[in-house]
């Protein structure tokens, strides 16, 4: 979800679409980028009051809301709603992964448990551009945000069917 729509296409996005300028792209990444943080900082109250795997869907939920909203925003100042509601979801679920992954794994493999983690992250970080590419060749940019919103509710899907 980070790689592909949000840190290398929603620049090429708000430039074609809305011939906007670098520090203008800066500020809305820069923007989701705080919202996570913050986010992430009040996970302890969430998981006081949710469960972890409800938060994990809630964040795939919020996930396909921002990238539909992205391909429909109709106006670049519009734009920061998606990014924001991305940031709170990558808030949610990141640190959420991290805890859930500390939580069953044992305490002699945990530092095992982590680097493997890591391992999806990047393998997201070398295809998730990939796909965006193919599928904006393909589809147009919309179409690839649409696509990967299916993705999002995919993984929904998944967590509420099959766990």
């Amino acid at each position: 979800m980070l790689f592909g729509p949000q840190i290398s296409y929603l620049p090429i996005l708000m430039n074609a679409r809305f011939d906007a300028p670098s520090y203008v792209i800066g500020a809305v990444l820069s923007g989701a980028s705080l919202t996570t943080a913050v986010t992430s900082t009040q996970l302890g109250r969430l998981t006081y009051r949710f469960s972890e795997r409800s938060l994990l869907k809630a964040a795939f939920v919020l996930y396909a809301i921002a990238l539909i909203a992205v391909a429909f925003t109709p106006s670049l100042p519009l734009l920061v709603l998606p990014a924001v509601l991305f940031g709170v979801a990558q808030g949610i679920n990141l640190p959420n992964v991290f805890s859930l992954l500390n939580a069953h794994a044992p305490t002699e493999n945990r530092g095992a448990f982590m680097a493997t983690n890591g391992m999806p992250l990047r393998t997201g970080q070398t295809i998730g551009p990939l796909f965006m590419a193919s599928a904006a060749g393909t589809l147009g940019l919309t179409g690839a945000y649409l696509t990967t919103a299916g993705l999002a509710l995919f993984a929904f899907f998944l967590l509420a069917f099959l766990g």
